[in-house]
């Protein structure tokens, strides 16, 4: 059985839930981060995004505040899981969302609210910050420029003046009440924005004081499995951006060396290098074999760009962790290079 982390650590194997009884998996194969699309509303409509591909508005109703404590949150803490990602859609739309927040919090996971920031009230922003005040929690906003023209063109709609707003609030706030959460800020690095990075870098950085700026490259990928893997292919880009890209890679990488507060996805330049141009020979091992991806209806995936493997409203997590679907997406992840995503 295992323990929970407040009471000791972890010991052995896992004892299933009384739906699982006949599951036993050893707790070091278990996966530790559990990664929650919390609503799938957006108020943006971004070309880039990862869930755009999937997320669908579908009659039966989202996961509920019960559910997501009960069937996700519980068992996870129960075999040592140590990692919480609330994304969406846009998480802030969602009515549970603080609730979900403090339920994680309270049961010691490291929460990280992956959020795009669009038209938020500062009070909202505040009951946040309550609920994960702790350095170990994050609270994560996209932003993709510092230049107006840039991010609008990016994001489809007039929102750098929303998001810009927003993000000074939120960064005032927490300086205010000296709240512990981190400030994370991620930039997806593609041809609109490649030449404003490193102002917009500075900007968060010296002029906002973000904790991390996480920097990676637009990765699209779309139901890949072990069939279609080697069908899969990397966005295209022309020989002069591809070569200002790896440039500007290489100097990410050498700034990150020497500045913590950089991260650059991906592990190495070299791993850029095989991603623009043969990204089956990504050097590392998949990570998402490490975090359960769960949809706002209950979907299960493997990965961001995996199929529909189960719903655990329908299968509860450990009896999914040792089916024959979750078993192959294994098979596929142990060979699966082609991006450099966060989760990977």
């Amino acid at each position: 059985m295992v323990q929970s982390r407040q009471g000791g650590g972890s010991v052995g194997t896992v004892k299933p839930a009384p739906q699982d009884r006949k599951t036993a998996i050893p707790t070091e194969l278990l996966p530790k981060c559990l990664y929650l699309e919390i609503t799938d509303k957006c108020n943006m409509n971004c070309p880039m995004c990862i869930t755009r591909a999937y997320r669908e508005h579908r009659s039966d109703p989202l996961l509920s505040r019960s559910e997501i404590r009960e069937v996700l949150l519980d068992p996870v803490s129960a075999w040592g899981g140590q990692h919480f990602v609330v994304s969406g859609g846009e998480p802030m739309l969602s009515p549970i969302l603080e609730d979900v927040l403090r339920d994680a919090a309270s049961r010691d996971f490291n929460v990280t609210l992956a959020t795009n920031v669009l038209e938020e009230s500062l009070h909202k922003f505040d009951d946040i910050f309550k609920a994960l005040n702790d350095a170990r929690h994050g609270f994560q906003f996209s932003f993709d420029s510092v230049e107006q023209l840039e991010m609008n063109h990016i994001r489809g709609k007039g929102v750098h003046e929303s998001v810009l707003r927003n993000v000074w609030k939120i960064a005032k706030l927490r300086d205010k009440h000296r709240y512990k959460t981190r400030l994370f800020a991620q930039i997806v690095i593609q041809e609109l924005n490649i030449d404003s990075i490193f102002r917009t870098m500075d900007f968060l950085l010296e002029e906002i004081g973000v904790d991390v700026c996480i920097v990676q490259p637009e990765v699209k990928y779309t139901e890949v499995t072990r069939r279609n893997l080697r069908k899969q292919r990397p966005l295209e880009y022309s020989p002069d951006f591809r070569a200002k890209l790896l440039d500007t890679a290489r100097q990410l990488f050498t700034l990150a060396s020497t500045d913590k507060r950089i991260k650059v996805e991906g592990e190495g330049y070299t791993n850029w290098e095989k991603f623009l141009t043969n990204p089956r020979e990504i050097k590392g091992p998949c990570n998402s074999r490490n975090m359960i991806m769960v949809g706002p209806y209950g979907d299960l995936r493997g990965c961001l760009f995996s199929p529909v493997l189960a719903n655990v409203r329908e299968t509860a997590l450990l009896e999914y962790l040792q089916s024959k679907r979750y078993q192959e997406f294994l098979r596929l992840a142990r060979v699966c290079k082609i991006c450099i995503n966060g989760c990977a």
